[in-house]
């Protein structure tokens, strides 16, 4: 039998089987179909002769022609018609539309498998939903199905377009506006010292590689979100200039590394830290098509992000989500700028002398072996307060420190939670006395060389309870040090916590630095005690 003769043959056993019903009869549509590879079938279609040239032409169909198992979406010659002739005009893009429809393993449009997303050859992730017979919203003929020796043939209604990612989109397609170009310039030529091949060090003690690699990377894709994954589903949006810049105006006092007293107008370390801030919160998680986009987005750093449907300018879909161009999107200050919780379970901690000087732990300077004390009680935040005992009958304790996040640079009201069934000590029980402790933030101090740490500063940078931002619920006296010693409470955490926080006045960070915070007692013989402290900004 000539090979023509015989491709005429499989087409009648095709049609044939396509009048059986059942699944197992429609996949078994012959000894001799089945045992044809994914090329050879292909190459006997006639209505698939245009695909099959892109496969032949890249090499591709070699691929298809081994044992390793596929699964093909093919688009017939009509479909073909939708095809932009750039790409059949470019090498590496025709390879790359046709990987894009080729999966490596079996799937199905009619066996019920549940909807998944679907690695296609060229690294592209598609969303592949059998129980409506679509991938990547392209209609699926699966009466046209095939079961074959090493893979399964699908039929599609038109091409699988051949989409970049976000970030490809962002580096090549975008308009240059401001947010854009921004975005852009983050890029950084990195220096990877394993890959390079350390050999040692010269007569100087500079190492000495053996090699230079280096390779460009983005300060955006690092800190915020990696928007060339193909392994994440993202929602982008591109503000115009305008909102860009209202958005760096509105919050470039938040954001400032350099003393804002000193420095009205924001230095350069200011601005591109602002920058960055601002551009963070419009990436977000998941894929949203503009139907289904929520009036409320919420970004990856938990900041609600405002979507005004009707001021999308333009739109894109990439392999791995949506960008919307829009002219309006106002983030309020309140949402962005957002309360602060230490829970001191979780931050409480030591210093070792290094770089890396903090681990869950406590401080301690000597004059006795203080005890620390996870105490189990109903109500407290994750089930737990924490407790520094003093073990010594005469030393007082330099205190428990806690280490919160890196905090704005705004006005921060401070509010405690902590209370004591223990009078002054669990060491020392004496029901005469009351648990007194100062809290104040401290600022952790380092060696300009080595940035190792070197102590910690004395608790003077003090809680302010007068001047306005709001009440306190306690009244210092700056002439009286004891003023500052706030007696523990003695009541039981309540239900809700918000109702057993004293606020005990206000801190100015006038730059951002991470929140330390020192609590130590009165007294010798007396304990320290804390559950959370919960930092509230003060939005002026």
């Amino acid at each position: 039998m000539s090979k023509g003769s015989f491709f005429v043959a499989i087409a009648a056993l095709l049609m044939l089987g396509s009048c059986k019903d059942t699944w197992d009869e429609y996949v078994e549509v012959s000894d001799q179909v089945n045992q044809l590879s994914l090329t050879d079938y292909i190459a006997s279609q006639s209505d698939y002769s245009q695909f099959y040239d892109i496969l032949k032409s890249t090499s591709v169909a070699q691929m298809l022609d081994s044992s390793t198992v596929y699964t093909v979406w093919i688009p017939t010659n009509e479909a073909m018609q939708l095809l932009d002739e750039s790409v059949l005009n470019n090498e590496v893009k025709k390879r790359q539309f046709a990987l894009n429809h080729i999966a490596f393993g079996l799937f199905s449009s009619r066996s019920g498998a549940a909807d998944d997303s679907v690695y296609m050859m060229n690294g592209k992730k598609f969303y592949y939903q059998p129980s409506k017979a679509l991938i990547d919203g392209v209609s699926i003929q699966t009466t046209k199905e095939v079961k074959l020796k090493n893979g399964f043939v699908q039929v599609v209604s038109s091409p699988i377009a051949l989409r970049n990612t976000i970030w490809d989109w962002v580096m090549t397609d975008a308009p240059d506006n401001k947010f854009i170009t921004y975005l852009r310039s983050l890029d950084f030529v990195y220096f990877d010292a394993e890959a390079s091949g350390y050999l040692g060090t010269d007569d100087q003690g500079k190492p000495i590689y053996r090699d230079s690699v280096v390779y460009i990377q983005n300060q955006f894709l690092l800190e915020v979100a990696d928007l060339q994954s193909e392994d994440s589903l993202f929602t982008f949006l591109v503000p115009s200039d305008d909102v860009f810049q209202s958005h760096f105006d509105q919050f470039e006092r938040y954001f400032r590394l350099d003393d804002r007293e000193s420095n009205v107008i924001p230095t350069s370390r200011d601005s591109a830290q602002i920058w960055i801030n601002v551009a963070k919160d419009f990436v977000f998680s998941g894929s949203y098509d503009l139907s289904s986009v929520p009036d409320t987005l919420i970004s990856y750093f938990n900041i609600k992000v405002p979507f005004v449907r009707s001021s999308v300018t333009q739109s894109f879909k990439a392999s791995n989500g949506y960008t919307y161009l829009v002219s309006d999107c106002h983030i309020k200050s309140e949402h962005k700028i957002l309360p602060v919780l230490v829970d001191a379970e979780q931050s409480v901690v030591i210093f070792t002398g290094t770089s890396s000087f903090y681990k869950p732990y406590f401080y301690r300077t000597g004059g006795g072996s203080d005890g620390l004390y996870f105490r189990e009680k109903e109500n407290a935040l994750n089930g737990f307060d924490v407790i520094l005992d003093n073990q010594s009958s005469s030393g007082i304790l330099e205190g428990m420190v806690l280490m919160g996040p890196l905090v704005s640079s705004v006005k921060y009201r401070v509010k405690m939670r902590a209370f004591t069934d223990f009078n002054a000590s669990p060491k020392w029980p004496d029901t005469t006395r009351v648990l007194r402790q100062y809290i104040a933030p401290v600022t952790v101090l380092r060696d300009k060389t080595t940035r190792d740490f070197t102590g910690l500063s004395p608790n003077n940078n003090k809680l302010r309870s007068t001047g306005g931002f709001g009440t306190a619920d306690v009244v210092y006296d700056t002439s009286d040090e004891t003023s500052y010693y706030i007696p523990v409470s003695t009541e039981p955490y309540s239900e809700n916590p918000l109702d057993d926080e004293i606020d005990l006045g206000y801190y100015d960070y006038r730059y951002m630095e991470y929140a330390f915070f020192r609590i130590i007692p009165l007294e010798a013989k007396m304990a320290v005690v804390v559950d959370y402290l919960r930092l509230v900004p003060v939005l002026e």
